[in-house]
């Protein structure tokens, strides 16, 4: 919870330079980005695999000065894992899974500050807490039964359940990040950012399970300044 405590500090102390700067630049976007994510915890599946899903989002940056920012966003992302194939047998009936995964669909909203250096194309760092609430989770895959005796039970069957019930609604986590802004002309930028967002909420719905979010990703954007005060 350490981090936790650091990102809230700082994000006052941030709130408290915009109330005493007369000078502040506002500008929105919006970007779209990859993300890798899987479970973490002492309870999280020993065979998993990344889960690659979509990350798309607005965004609006407040400019306290040349350096630093707060930044929130509205984000539709797919969290969640997968688990590598599998084959199990008693030397009778053999069952292999195959592309077994659980997207789990969060609208997320992140709250960073962010601290910006470099002139032309500028290089930024942010760091800030993320809200996260459950749309969506589900299990999809395969699974296919050969019986060596008996040859007519041989079957297979795609499953895709809705475990919903089974996630707690609400993550907590928090972010960290790294980016370029790239200037297009006066008006608009382009941005290419690298972040890892680390959950810190059980996600079983009983919260007893020692599982979390673990989600590294990768997105592209444009930013839209909007307006300038005086110095």
């Amino acid at each position: 919870m350490k981090a936790v405590k650091i990102t809230t500090l700082l994000l006052f102390a941030l709130l408290i330079g915009i109330a005493s700067n007369s000078y502040a630049q506002i500008s929105i976007g919006g970007k779209v980005g990859l993300n890798m994510a899987k479970f973490s915890g002492d309870d999280k599946p020993d065979d998993q695999k990344s889960f690659m899903g979509l990350s798309i989002g607005i965004f609006g940056n407040y400019q306290v000065n040349d350096m630093f920012s707060l930044q929130g966003e509205l984000n539709y992302e797919k969290k969640g894992g997968a688990v590598k194939d599998a084959t199990e047998t008693d030397g009778v009936e053999t069952m292999k899974t195959s592309g077994f995964k659980f997207p789990l669909g969060y609208l997320n909203i992140p709250v960073l500050a962010k601290v910006t250096f470099g002139e032309g194309t500028k290089f930024y760092l942010n760091l800030g807490p993320t809200f996260g609430f459950l749309l969506s989770a589900r299990m999809k895959g395969s699974v296919e039964y050969t019986n060596t005796t008996h040859p007519e039970l041989n079957h297979s069957e795609d499953l895709d359940d809705d475990l919903k019930d089974s996630f707690k609604g609400f993550d907590f986590g928090v972010l960290v990040g790294a980016g370029a802004i790239i200037p297009v002309n006066e008006q608009i930028s382009a941005i290419a950012d690298i972040r890892y967002n680390k959950g810190l909420s059980k996600l079983d719905s009983d919260g007893e399970s020692k599982m979390y979010n673990s989600v590294f990703g990768v997105n592209v954007g444009l930013i839209f300044k909007l307006a300038q005060g005086e110095k």
